[in-house]
């Protein structure tokens, strides 16, 4: 029984372990199983990283697919456990290693020296390319075709598998140990999978490429046509002003066609001038600008001489090595390669357009095609402005000349500015940078008029007359001719002989180009105008046409101030025989007007001085009668009562006193009398010409010392404002003194009463008088500080017998003959202002000629 239970507790045991072995050996299939599905999964997740990778290589650089060809197989030697890497691409017949891995940089040059190689089954990559599928080689030592070559002599496996695209061969991606043994299938695949990873890039790239240059292409093509557009519409914006337009054609053509340099010469005749560059260095620059225009040389090998000369576009791959191409081109502007192209104008050269590089590398057709654009656009603006500048150049002249032409009739007697007008429109409209015009008096030339002239030139034609040396302007136009044009002063032989004048005018004056055009009336010489440019520049023969047009209004003009001065002296004639006869006219006039008045006031005077002198006299005699009565019946009165002899008495001084009354009125009737007389006579008629200044004081003083004379206790303040330099005045200097005395003496009335009325404590009397020169008019006037004339009478200041005097003191007379002797007898003015209490002023104008302005009045 026991042994029964030792039995069956062994043999439990024995089940037990075998249990044990049991499950251990099913775990241990589960963790192998387990192990290799991790390993799986982790080359899986591998592959795919690379993947990744290589698709974002891939998208970051779309053109070029070296980059994720070097990714590729750095992956593929990675993942498929490989010593080394190898990628190749059928060249034709060749291979070529396209990238490697898993080599020392040594070995990588090595192995790229062998390449190219021809294709060939003697490689892992040749035999996959040719079967296209994979290839693999588990011993190479073993395999025939690779025992004899020496560059696999260490690879002892290998692996290789074609680059498929559309069924063809175009590569292999190849794998090497240097162990020998078989790669497995999953490496295998995986490899394929790295090779359409290659395809796929490389295809990408070259469509990637292809689209790049279409659109590189297209780019170009908008870039040329959005060039052109640009550069027709600063053409339309430009329409006279060319410059914007070569600025941008040589700015855009360096940029567009790749080029360090641009510019653009005009044909002027025989000579080229720079009109526009870009890109060159500044002391190009300074250099052309001293050359100026240059001289189209026929044999010069420069491009653009050649474009202009042969008239087609020539190409220089290297202007260094042409003999005797121009120095300055490849000295200062650092030309090799060089292209120009001719500027053609109804097939006429004009001109051409230049490019230049700074290194050797020809242009392109297309380039060189573009060029031809850019010159055609030259050409039409060009063509746009010349036929714009001649309508409105001929507008500018025909606007000049109706300009000129409106100054002489403007100024017909004023040449000066006549020839100013004249010179600065034909500077203007010729361009040059100054002129002279000169006048011819049959011995000698004078300047009258000159523009733009240089201070230091100006100065020595001051001091050094107009040569007449032979061959000289001056002696040309003496000589009969009619225009005289030097295009270049500096080669003028009087130049280079080193005459003064002529000297003087390049090295003072800057002057190179000069145009001389005569001024001459049938064949009398009348002088020349003269214009100068400052740089060489011949005149067109539109200009020189133009300069003898305005020769011509200057000869007009001073043909027309002939015609006139010898007028005017005529006239000048006439006027002084018509001013006299008007002066005796008008003196007879008066002469008669004061006679008739005189003889009537003298008819009235005796009419009624008679009558008032026996008034007077029997007014005087009864006084005197009264005297005696009064003295004859003095005893008889002496008997009368008190109220008798008081009544007798009061009738006596009652009488006396009318007599006396008609006494005084009848001496003051008396007085009109004979101020109307006084107003009606006639003056001496005689005028001269005398000093306004002196003549006012002489009458000031009269007036002064009269009123001193008449009241000694009289006393005021004379101040005088005399004007210097008043030339002498034509005047009756009898009849000017009585307006004066009469204005004096009516201003020490007036302050007089001012001064006699007491209501102004510390009033000072004071009467001033001014004279001074107005223009052709003298003016006199005189103010004082008097009781003043209130506005409603002033306009009743100059009537016959208004006054303002007090009944007895003044006749009314006064005011009305100064008026008269003023406005008639000088044709002057008198006017008056005045304010009550404060001032009086008298304001008397006479001109300078006597009846000055008659014309107007007749």
């Amino acid at each position: 029984m026991a042994t029964t239970q030792d039995d069956m507790i062994a043999e439990l045991q024995r089940t037990v372990a075998a249990l044990r072995r049991k499950c251990d050996t099913a775990q241990a299939e589960r963790d192998a199983a387990q192990a290799q599905r991790n390993s799986e999964y982790g080359e899986r997740i591998e592959q795919q990283s690379a993947t990744i990778d290589v698709l974002k290589v891939m998208s970051a650089s779309p053109g070029n697919a070296q980059p994720v060809l070097d990714l590729i197989v750095e992956r593929a030697r990675a993942c498929c456990d490989a010593d080394t890497v190898a990628m190749t691409l059928l060249d034709g017949d060749l291979l070529r290693l396209t990238a490697c891995s898993g080599m020392t940089a040594t070995r990588i040059e090595e192995f790229a020296a062998s390449y190219p190689l021809p294709l060939a089954r003697a490689f892992a990559g040749g035999r996959a390319i040719l079967t296209r599928g994979p290839v693999q080689v588990p011993d190479t030592q073993v395999d025939p075709d690779f025992a004899q070559r020496s560059t696999n002599a260490w690879h002892r496996s290998v692996l290789a598998v074609p680059l498929l695209r559309d069924g063809t061969s175009i590569g292999a991606i190849g794998l090497g140990r240097s162990s020998p043994g078989a790669f497995s299938a999953a490496q295998v695949e995986l490899l394929q999978t790295f090779a359409e990873q290659a395809v796929i890039a490389i295809g990408s790239a070259e469509t990637s490429r292809s689209l790049q240059t279409r659109t590189a292409d297209l780019q170009e093509s908008l870039d040329y046509q959005t060039a052109t557009s640009d550069v027709l519409k600063v053409i339309s914006r430009s329409t006279f002003d060319l410059q914007p337009v070569f600025n941008t054609l040589v700015e855009t053509a360096a940029r567009l066609c790749f080029a360090e340099q641009a510019v653009i010469f005009q044909r002027e005749g025989d000579r080229l001038r720079l009109i526009a560059n870009f890109g060159f260095p500044p002391e190009y620059e300074e250099y052309q600008a001293l050359r100026g225009t240059v001289a189209l040389d026929d044999g010069s090998p420069s491009v653009g001489a050649r474009a202009i000369r042969e008239g087609r576009p020539v190409h220089v791959h290297d202007v260094s090595v042409i003999p005797d191409y121009p120095d300055f081109a490849v000295r200062l502007g650092k030309q090799r390669t060089s292209l120009a192209v001719p500027l053609f104008r109804d097939g006429e050269v004009i001109g051409d357009i230049l490019l230049a590089r700074q290194r050797v590398e020809p242009f392109t057709d297309r380039q060189i095609e573009l060029l031809n654009t850019f010159a055609d656009q030259a050409v039409i603006a060009m063509e746009n402005a010349r036929l714009l500048n001649e309508q409105r150049e001929a507008l500018e002249q025909q606007t000049a000349m109706a300009e000129v032409l409106q100054v002489i009739n403007a100024s017909p007697g004023d040449l000066k500015l006549v020839f100013d007008a004249i010179l600065e429109k034909a500077m203007r409209l010729c361009g040059a940078a100054f002129g002279e015009l000169y006048t011819f008096d049959g011995e000698n030339f004078k300047p009258a008029a000159h523009q733009g002239i240089p201070a230091t030139f100006a100065e020595f034609r001051m001091r050094a007359p107009l040569t007449n040396a032979p061959g000289s302007m001056t002696r040309r136009i003496r000589e009969g001719a009619s225009v005289v044009h030097i295009a270049d002063v500096k080669d003028d032989v009087l130049y280079r002989i080193g005459e003064p004048t002529r000297v003087s005018l390049v090295d003072i004056g800057g002057a190179r180009t000069v145009l001389t055009v005569a001024l001459r009336k049938d064949e009398s010489l009348l002088g020349f105008i003269v214009i100068y440019r400052q740089e060489v520049r011949p005149f067109s023969d539109r200009q020189v046409s133009l300069l003898e047009n305005f020769a011509a209004q200057a000869v007009i003009a001073m043909e027309n101030a002939r015609l006139l001065g010898e007028l005017r002296t005529a006239l000048d004639i006439t006027q002084a025989t018509l001013r006299e006869l008007k002066v005796a006219q008008a003196n007879l006039i008066q002469a008669e007007k004061m006679a008739s008045l005189g003889q009537l006031t003298a008819g009235i005077a005796h009419e009624i001085k008679n009558p008032l002198n026996f008034v007077n006299n029997f007014a005087v005699l009864c006084v005197d009668l009264l005297k005696e009565l009064k003295q004859a019946t003095a005893k008889a009165i002496a008997f009368l009562d008190d109220d008798q002899r008081d009544e007798v008495e009061d009738t006596v001084r009652i009488l006396t006193s009318n007599l006396d009354k008609i006494t005084y009125h009848g001496k003051r009737a008396d007085g009109i009398v004979k101020a109307m007389l006084e107003h009606s006579r006639g003056t001496s008629g005689e005028r001269r010409e005398v000093d306004i200044n002196q003549l006012t004081e002489e009458a000031l003083n009269l007036a002064y010392h009269g009123a001193r004379a008449s009241n000694d206790r009289f006393d005021i303040k004379l101040g005088r404002d005399f004007g210097d330099a008043i030339a002498p005045i034509e005047l009756n200097p009898q009849d000017m003194t009585r307006v004066l005395l009469n204005l004096f003496n009516n201003g020490f009335y007036a302050v007089s009463q001012r001064l006699s009325s007491g209501e102004q404590p510390g009033f000072e009397p004071t009467l001033r008088v001014t004279t001074r020169a107005v223009g052709d008019t003298v003016e006199i006037r005189v103010r004082d500080n008097g009781t003043g004339i209130p506005a409603e009478i002033r306009d009743k200041l100059f009537q016959p017998f208004f006054t303002t005097k007090p009944t007895g003191q003044g006749t009314g007379l006064g005011l009305s003959i100064t008026y008269d002797i003023v406005t008639k007898a000088h044709d002057g003015t008198i006017t008056v202002d005045s304010e009550v209490d404060e001032f009086t002023e008298f304001v008397v104008t006479l001109p300078r000629v006597m009846f000055a302005n008659e014309a107007s009045r007749v």
